[in-house]
């Protein structure tokens, strides 16, 4: 699939505790189509995230919606092996 082919739903730009869960900031968090077992792709916003330029398949392994919108990625270890993949979209 090409990136052109994509929606952007959102960005994460900051983690969520100690386990590895990222705050998502949705551009419509009226109507998320976002679902725990969903695969998304992933790409770098900045040069410091570890992603590749072509972008990444990851898997939600839970998201739940609140006050944020608060996901945790299946294979993402803890807070600081997520903080090495910031800021990205």
């Amino acid at each position: 699939m090409k990136k052109d082919d994509l929606i952007k739903l959102g960005f994460v730009a900051n983690p969520h505790g100690i386990k590895g869960e990222a705050e998502l900031r949705l551009l419509n968090t009226e109507d998320s189509v976002l679902e725990d077992g969903m695969t998304v792709f992933l790409f770098p916003s900045t040069a410091k995230s570890k992603i590749s330029q072509v972008g990444e398949e990851w898997k939600i392994q839970k998201i739940r919606f609140g006050n944020k919108v608060i996901c945790q990625f299946e294979g993402i270890k803890d807070r600081t092996h997520l903080e090495t993949l910031l800021p990205f979209e």
